[in-house]
C-alpha cells in the first residue's frame, strides 16, 4: 500500500526572494590629466682640469695652487698611508690620497670620493692640528 506523507503541523516555509540589485549610477569620471614630460636635466659639465671649483674651498683632480700644497702637507703628516708628493697640483695620488681619508675618517659616504671639500678639510685639519695631537709630530 502507498504510504501517504504524515500531515506537517508547520506551515511549509516560503523561500526568501532574491533582490536583483539596482544598477549602479552612472559617473562620468574626468579624464586623468596627463602630467607633464619630466624635465631632463641640463647635463653637468665637468670643468676643465685646473679651473677654478664652483664652490668655493672644493679642490678636486686638475686644480693647482697653495691650497693645494696645503692639503697635501697635511695629507704627509698623516703617515705612510696617506703620503704623497707636496707638488702643488691635485693629481692621482692626492685624489687616491683624499678618497683613503675620506674612507677611514667616515666621510666616505657624505661627500664626493676624492674630492677635498668642506668636511673633509674639517676633519682633515681635525686629524692634523698641532694641538689635537695626531700629526703634531
Amino acid at each position: 500500500e502507498p504510504v501517504e506523507p504524515e500531515p506537517r503541523s508547520e506551515p511549509p516555509a516560503e523561500e526568501p526572494a532574491v533582490e536583483e540589485p539596482a544598477p549602479e549610477p552612472l559617473i562620468e569620471e574626468p579624464e586623468p590629466t596627463p602630467e607633464p614630460p619630466a624635465e631632463s636635466a641640463p647635463p653637468v659639465e665637468e670643468p676643465e682640469p685646473g679651473t677654478p671649483p664652483t664652490e668655493p674651498g672644493i679642490l678636486a683632480m686638475g686644480d693647482s695652487g697653495p691650497a693645494v700644497v696645503d692639503l697635501q702637507e697635511r695629507l704627509r703628516r698623516l703617515g705612510d698611508h696617506f703620503r704623497v708628493p707636496v707638488t702643488g697640483t691635485y693629481d692621482q695620488a692626492t685624489f687616491d690620497s683624499v678618497a683613503r681619508f675620506q674612507e677611514w675618517f667616515g666621510v666616505w659616504n657624505r661627500q664626493e670620493r676624492g674630492v677635498y671639500c668642506a668636511l673633509t678639510r674639517e676633519r682633515l685639519e681635525a686629524v692634523t692640528d698641532r694641538n689635537r695631537g695626531w700629526g703634531s709630530r
